[in-house]
């Protein structure tokens, strides 16, 4: 017996050949069909679809090696896709101010050419500005990495290890033992 479930899904099919049902058919084989514990399967529209297939070890070998040629493809066609990439980033990232300079009556192709131009510019100026703190500290970094290694050094040499404590503080008290025991 196969009991018809409404679930949230796909338009599935069912017995009838009416369209426009969602429906998930449960394992008819599972004993009691008002609480099966069988499988349910959204969208299926036979007992033959409606059964559970075990993972095939051949179609996981091939789903790996597609996904292994799919990212040696891209890559190898790097040169083709970052720009590809980069041109629809900054084709979503700048249609809203396109579209503003548009509503102002500057035309399209100019207002995407302005806007670019704008963007490299900001871009320049920021790399300009940041370009002398990072001059500036890549002059220093020899000196704080010099500084960086005495104080290392010199705490090394002032704090001994853990077991240098412990055999400090088991003399102190065996001191204490033989001048209570006295």
């Amino acid at each position: 017996m196969t009991r018809v479930v409404r679930v949230r899904g796909p338009v599935a099919r069912v017995e009838g050949g009416r369209v426009g049902e969602d429906v998930a058919y449960t394992n008819p084989a599972a004993g009691n069909p008002r609480d099966s514990a069988g499988p349910v399967i959204t969208g299926a529209t036979d007992g033959v679809a409606a059964q559970e297939r075990p993972t095939n070890v051949r179609t996981m070998a091939l789903c790996v090696i597609a996904v292994i040629l799919t990212l040696f493809a891209l890559r190898t066609a790097d040169a083709f896709f970052i720009p590809l990439l980069l041109s629809l980033f900054l084709n979503y990232a700048l249609a809203p101010v396109v579209a503003r300079m548009s509503h102002l009556g500057v035309p399209r192709p100019i207002g995407a050419a302005l806007a670019v131009t704008l963007l490299v510019a900001m871009l320049a100026g920021a790399f300009y500005r940041v370009g002398n703190d990072v001059t500036t500290v890549l002059e220093q970094l020899p000196f704080a990495v010099q500084r960086f290694r005495f104080a290392l050094a010199d705490t090394l040499r002032q704090h001994t290890g853990v077991l240098e404590h412990m055999k400090r503080a088991a003399t102190e008290l065996e001191k204490l033992a033989d001048a209570a025991a006295r």
